[in-house]
C-alpha cells in the first residue's frame, strides 16, 4: 500500500525544503519537492538520493 508523508529538509540551510516522500510497503520509494514550498524542485536532489539509498 502506498501513502505520502510530508517532511522537510533537516539540514540547516535558510530554505528549509519541504519534500513528499511516496512510502510503499514500508520503504520510501521517491522524494520531490511539494509544490506547496516556495522552492518547489526540492533543489538539492543528491540529497534525495542519499536518502532513498538509506
Amino acid at each position: 500500500m502506498q501513502h505520502i508523508i510530508y517532511g522537510a529538509c533537516p539540514h540547516d540551510c535558510p530554505d528549509t525544503c519541504a519534500f513528499l516522500t511516496t512510502v510503499e510497503d514500508g520503504k520510501a520509494v521517491s522524494i520531490r519537492g511539494s509544490p506547496e514550498h516556495p522552492i518547489p524542485n526540492f533543489s538539492a536532489a543528491w540529497r534525495r538520493r542519499w536518502a532513498l539509498n538509506k
